[in-house]
């Protein structure tokens, strides 16, 4: 059974650079929530003590994964990612193991909009949805081809790597998420990509624009591990 633990949200999205008109080779999918939707989540408290210079906790994250054309990238960096983390950092488990990382397409197969494997979905719900567990990559695996609701009975077993609350971070004060990262907290993210980032390949590293009013796809969820 997975330890109760709190993640982190930043929202709204960031700008980016002008699409080159290239054609994508991975889909899009994450989709803002509103002021509404976040106007009665906690945020995290305000920190004023001492910040390091460099934060580096990509060492406990399992290796990423293709989502393909399944626009499913909420389900990976709120799912894949950062339930993940916690089992490494916080339970020792190995995440080499795919029982021990949530499966991302068991995450957005519950939460996605109505329609194709190609629609997308909200942070939120998928935080909200950790709050009763998810399945494993190894109970559920990855498809980027099919899309269908999980069954019911794996729905009622699949309580691991629950969380107990989640929370938002000053996306304004940028110590706040140095801060987290301090802590050892990842923080999800969403941001508009670009080709340029589409196409990034290991040890690669981009920086993006940020050219207010200019979008070039939907959003994008990642999750950040590192600051410098």
């Amino acid at each position: 059974m997975g330890t109760a633990l709190a993640c982190l949200l930043v929202l709204p999205a960031a700008a980016q650079a002008p699409c080159s008109g290239e054609p994508p080779l991975h889909a899009n999918g994450a989709i803002p929530d509103t002021p509404e939707t976040l106007r009665g989540i906690p945020r995290t408290p305000t920190y004023r003590a001492f910040l390091p210079d460099h934060v580096d906790l990509s060492s406990y994250f399992p290796r990423p994964g293709d989502q393909g054309a399944k626009g499913s990238c909420v389900g990976w960096a709120v799912g894949y990612a950062a339930p993940a983390y916690y089992a490494e950092w916080a339970e020792n488990r190995d995440v080499n193991n795919a029982r021990n990382i949530p499966s991302p397409a068991y995450i957005y197969d519950l939460i996605k909009q109505v329609g194709s494997c190609n629609t997308g979905s909200k942070i939120s719900a998928a935080l909200d949805l950790l709050k009763t567990g998810a399945a494993s990559l190894a109970e559920y695996p990855y498809s980027p081809r099919f899309c269908s609701p999980p069954p019911e009975s794996l729905r009622a077993s699949a309580t691991d790597f629950r969380i107990d609350n989640w929370e938002l971070v000053d996306i304004h004060n940028i110590d706040q998420i140095k801060a987290e990262l301090y802590k050892k907290n990842p923080v999800i993210i969403s941001l508009h990509d670009s080709a340029s980032f589409d196409r990034l390949k290991a040890g690669q590293r981009i920086r993006i624009a940020t050219t207010v009013g200019t979008r070039s796809r939907w959003s994008n969820a990642a999750r950040v591990a590192d600051q410098e």
